[in-house]
């Protein structure tokens, strides 16, 4: 039996180590579940927060995905390329080195990316905050 679940919220699930695939979830908070290691294709998911999600080392392409919040994920080294997002908090992800070009980013937030070497000019983009990214060396224009 398929589940049709469109919303999963399993925040502070510190022992899950995997989410199944949904293949009509929109929204996933699995914020502060710090064994997460992966999260699968999910072809529809629209939003994402896996903020705290210290194990996590990679997000897979999300074709539909608007808002991704991976605040706090330190063993995060990538972010693939997520033609519909809108919003971007990667504050102190500290393994991420580069952000991939989003044609569609309007905000991001990449505050204590102490790694963050630099920032793509992204065409959309209306708020940037990158405090104390110490190994920035210049910002788009």
């Amino acid at each position: 039996m398929e589940l049709n679940i469109e919303k999963l919220d399993c925040s502070g699930c510190t022992v899950l180590t995997s989410i199944p695939v949904l293949p009509e979830l929109k929204t996933l908070d699995c914020s502060g579940c710090t064994a997460l290691t992966s999260i699968p294709v999910l072809p529809e998911l629209k939003t994402l927060d896996c903020s705290h999600c210290t194990a996590l080392t990679s997000i897979p392409v999300l074709p539909e995905l608007e808002y991704l919040n991976c605040r706090n994920c330190t063993a995060l080294t990538s972010i693939p390329i997520l033609p519909n997002l809108e919003q971007l908090y990667c504050s102190r992800c500290t393994a991420l080195t580069s952000i991939p070009e989003l044609e569609e980013l309007k905000l991001l937030y990449c505050n204590n990316c102490t790694s963050l070497k630099n920032i793509q000019i992204f065409p959309k983009l209306k708020e940037l905050f990158c405090e104390n990214c110490k190994q920035l060396t210049s910002i788009p224009v």
